[in-house]
């Protein structure tokens, strides 16, 4: 985790030794630790942070202390509109205390005495919660901006509408013409081709063809091969069969975890890292009219495409909310600049992008054995279609961490559930 993004932590806790030898250890592991002595004196430094608009994220604290307990801390920090990530220190006798504060929104504790490692884990854990809640919060604000948005995609929809279809057909042959022409597969077949015509030799009523020439035939035969399935996979999406065996809302979040680690390889390109959210409020019983193997193949699609676009050194958010007829999975990524220094989506591309051979950005990303054709979206959308879902992609503020970018772009997935089908 980078821990200058989950803001400083404040420790609280009446035994000197204890307080100091926390703080040496969590300072030495990157955070930005403040101290105080008991409840009391933890409220006065927190309020005079919140004040300056550099309130705590984390808060770490002890139970049993004088002038002001534990107890009366968190509940005072719980009641604040936007309380910090709450984690106790507690021995075993506390332990039922403990689990009333988590079911009133503590997030976590440890029981003493405890190794420094665990405790740096849960630390750890609870920047990445808080991120996510941060996350979900700049959601919640985008709504009536969004519907705003759609107002005027439906104008600009019928707009296109009545475009001449001369002028459509020419966009998508320049789409597909600009596509064909780069990367592996067609583009370099045709090339290869020109070559080999130009220095093939006739012997004895064949042709005398450079082996290194042939290999690159050979290979990337291969992957026109592979970009016709493609085509053939979206062809056939409306008629592929869907399993009717409901999915689990924690059968989805375990598949997603284990894709996240199916990936490692690929988020160590550009040193980035996916962070998958907690369920939170949605039911892990929830049933999901949804396909696990084809869903598993959407977001796979979704996080590789995050993980092309992201600014290097940069975190890919997976977030899990309720929606009305089922769940909402958004995966979100800190964009980095096109060839136009345009950062994000423009909203009048963000139904477009669907679209098939639509390319924002012209880049080829062979390191990720992608085809970079400007279909990955479009199956995308035809597989979330055919089990009854939706995507849309919109831009978001980011307010964790401005200096990678100043906006996120979502990609917001709706999953039905078994009754709204």
């Amino acid at each position: 985790m980078n821990t200058k993004k989950a803001g400083r932590l404040l420790l609280v806790d009446d035994e000197e030794l204890n307080l100091e030898s926390l703080s040496a250890f969590l300072t030495s592991s990157g955070f930005e630790v403040v101290t105080a002595r008991n409840g009391r004196e933890a409220l006065e430094v927190y309020n005079a942070e919140a004040e300056q608009a550099e309130p705590f994220r984390i808060v770490l604290t002890d139970l049993r202390m004088p002038v002001m307990t534990g107890d009366q801390l968190i509940a005072q920090l719980l009641s604040r509109p936007d309380p910090p990530v709450i984690l106790i220190q507690s021995v075993v006798g506390d332990v039922d205390r403990v689990i009333q504060f988590i079911k009133q929104g503590v997030y976590d504790y440890v029981i003493k005495p405890y190794g420094f490692d665990e405790l740096l884990h849960r630390i750890r854990k609870a920047g990445e919660y808080d991120s996510l809640r941060e996350v979900k919060k700049n959601l919640e604000s985008e709504k009536e901006l969004r519907l705003q948005q759609q107002l005027h995609w439906n104008f600009r929809k019928e707009q296109l509408l009545k475009r001449s279809q001369d002028k459509v057909d020419s966009t998508i042959i320049h789409n597909i013409k600009t596509s064909f022409s780069q990367g592996g597969g067609f583009g370099a077949l045709l090339s290869l081709i020109k070559i080999i015509e130009q220095q093939a030799k006739q012997v004895d009523g064949g042709y005398l063809i450079d082996p290194d020439l042939m290999q690159l035939v050979f290979s990337n035969a291969k992957a026109a091969t592979s970009i016709i399935e493609l085509f053939e996979e979206i062809d056939g999406i409306e008629i592929a069969p869907i399993s009717q065996t409901p999915v689990s809302a924690a059968e989805l979040h375990s598949s997603l975890e284990a894709l996240v680690k199916d990936l490692r390889n690929l988020t160590r390109i550009q040193s980035q890292r996916i962070i998958v959210g907690e369920r939170g409020y949605v039911p892990e019983s929830l049933p999901l009219a949804i396909d696990l193997n084809l869903t598993e193949k959407v977001f796979r699609e979704l996080l590789v495409n995050a993980m092309k676009f992201s600014v290097p050194s940069s975190e890919i958010y997976v977030t899990f909310q309720m929606a009305e007829h089922g769940i909402r999975v958004s995966v979100l990524n800190s964009p980095v600049e096109d060839q136009f220094g345009h950062r994000g989506i423009p909203s009048e591309y963000q139904n477009i992008i669907f679209d098939p051979f639509y390319r924002m950005s012209k880049h080829v990303f062979e390191e990720y054995g992608t085809h970079d054709f400007g279909l990955g979206l479009t199956l995308v959308d035809r597989i979330l279609r055919r089990m009854g879902g939706s995507i849309t992609a919109y831009n978001v503020k980011n307010h964790l961490n401005r200096e990678m970018s100043d906006l996120l772009v979502n990609f917001e997935v709706e999953l039905k559930s078994v009754d709204a089908v």
